[in-house]
């Protein structure tokens, strides 16, 4: 026999919690069934895998040292006859590195070593290890190339050409809201029947990572390119204007339910509202967000005015 209890107690039905926001060029294919969710995330494990990261010396080097640069922090000096062991002492010291990699293949400089991400590291892409200094001698021009032999992936990351829009503070609010005609005859009966004449969909959230391409997103900006020509190094430029167009996109925002399950809100096209949005550097305090908030609009190749916005998905238990 029943309760009064009026909700079922599980996991699929009490939705708390952080989110994730994705998104995707307008130009790519709104993700459908089969397989809706698998079309924008990676949902098994098997699409999980380390990065790995070759690196090879070149030109015959006999004499010298090389250094290399990763998240930012650069080892030191490592020998251009290096074993695999000494190559993994010097990145495993990077503080933002440790444990977190290893190294196998054969000694340089004739030889290659891999350099595998595991640990805290697995799973998902790294950035290319770039070589910071050189100064080996001999040979004919030596250095060190770097190359990725297996880009890392996690069992959640976006699928291609669907991206992640970094950490957010705050988290994710989605608003609908809509305004309406009402019908009345008289004063005795009142109104008589209403209906919707204009609805709105937003999507708000603050991110949280404050790199070039995300402030891109954030302010409606230009495009980056990188100018390897100064001699401190490459410079990465984002141009600042007026735009007199938004960008359309494609934005998901998905939440992982505690059963493991994930739920999809999926809009068809958004482009960003506006809102005011500072920047400013301070000497302590809170960290600098990116305030942005998304409009969804209609797809207008869409004729079925139920789907024309988006859908929410949920994964079902068997």
């Amino acid at each position: 026999m029943g309760a009064f209890l009026r909700t079922a107690i599980d996991d699929n039905n009490l939705i708390r919690g952080a989110a994730r926001i994705i998104a995707a060029p307008f130009t790519a294919p709104y993700p459908t069934s089969p397989d809706t969710l698998a079309q924008m995330i990676k949902l098994t494990s098997s699409g999980a895998q380390n990065d790995v990261q070759t690196l090879k010396c070149t030109g015959t080097p006999t004499g010298g040292t090389f250094t290399l640069r990763l998240y930012g922090d650069v080892t030191s000096a490592i020998k251009y006859n290096c074993t695999k062991e000494e190559l993994e002492k010097a990145l495993q010291e990077l503080p933002s590195l440790g444990n977190n990699v290893k190294v196998e293949g054969s000694s340089f400089p004739a030889g290659e070593l891999k350099v595998e991400f595991v640990s805290y590291r697995a799973d998902e892409a790294q950035p290319l290890i770039e070589l910071a200094t050189n100064s080996m001698t001999g040979g004919t021009t030596p250095t060190v190339t770097i190359t990725h032999t297996t880009v890392g992936a996690g069992e959640f990351d976006c699928v291609s050409p669907w991206f992640d829009l970094g950490a957010t503070k705050t988290g994710c609010k989605i608003t609908r809201n809509n305004t309406e005609d009402v019908f009345e005859v008289d004063q005795i009966y009142g109104d008589l029947d209403a209906r919707p004449t204009n609805w709105t969909m937003t999507i708000v959230t603050a991110l949280a990572e404050v790199t070039l391409a995300k402030l891109q997103i954030a302010w409606e900006l230009g495009n980056t390119f990188i100018d390897s020509t100064p001699t401190t190094g490459p410079e990465e430029h984002l141009g600042v204007g007026l735009p007199t167009t938004y960008t359309h996109r494609r934005l998901a925002i998905l939440y992982r339910r505690p059963n493991n399950l994930i739920r999809a809100v999926i809009f068809r096209r958004v482009v960003k509202m506006p809102q005011e949005s500072d920047m400013t550097y301070m000497k302590s305090g809170e960290q600098i967000v990116l305030p942005v908030t998304f409009r969804a609009l209609i797809d207008t190749t869409v004729g079925d005015q139920t789907q024309n916005i988006g859908e929410v998905v949920d994964q079902a238990n068997e």
